[in-house]
């Protein structure tokens, strides 16, 4: 049983030589067509694993926002990649605990600028103390 190339099958972007056996031209088309599904899974799970290594290498260099549409198009490709799905939610996770400790830190200013703005209207600045000349009379008057 001598091996063939069969047809290019271009699924999703990626380009794949499928390679067959000779019984398979010799096979029903109903199994011929489960082939070519099974040929098709296995193609969206390839391209699947390449947006998700991707999508790491994006996290590793802190670029998670790109890192999450990656893995949007890898949920969609493969809805079956648990391993996606799962990075999806981490980074989408990080994204919003990022976003809150920017929040965090944007409000622990305001309080301090607040804070320093309080304790500079509390100094006596003595070119603003201005006393009259008879200030010692008046001190006794009292």
């Amino acid at each position: 049983m001598s091996k063939f190339m069969s047809v290019v099958v271009i699924a999703l972007g990626v380009c794949v030589v499928m390679a067959g056996c000779a019984q398979n031209a010799a096979k029903p088309a109903g199994a011929l067509g489960s082939v070519r599904l099974r040929d098709a899974a296995v193609v969206r799970r390839e391209k699947s694993m390449v947006l998700v290594e991707d999508a790491r290498r994006l996290w590793d260099a802190t670029k998670f926002a790109e890192a999450r549409d990656l893995l949007r198009q890898a949920v969609i490709v493969d809805p079956q990649n648990e391993e996606a799905a799962l990075m999806l939610r981490i980074v989408s996770d990080k994204i919003v605990a990022r976003d809150y400790a920017a929040i965090q830190h944007r409000t622990g200013m305001e309080v301090m600028r607040g804070d320093v703005d309080s304790a500079e209207h509390l100094v006596p600045y003595a070119d603003l103390m201005v006393y009259p000349e008879n200030w010692a009379e008046v001190a006794r008057k009292r």
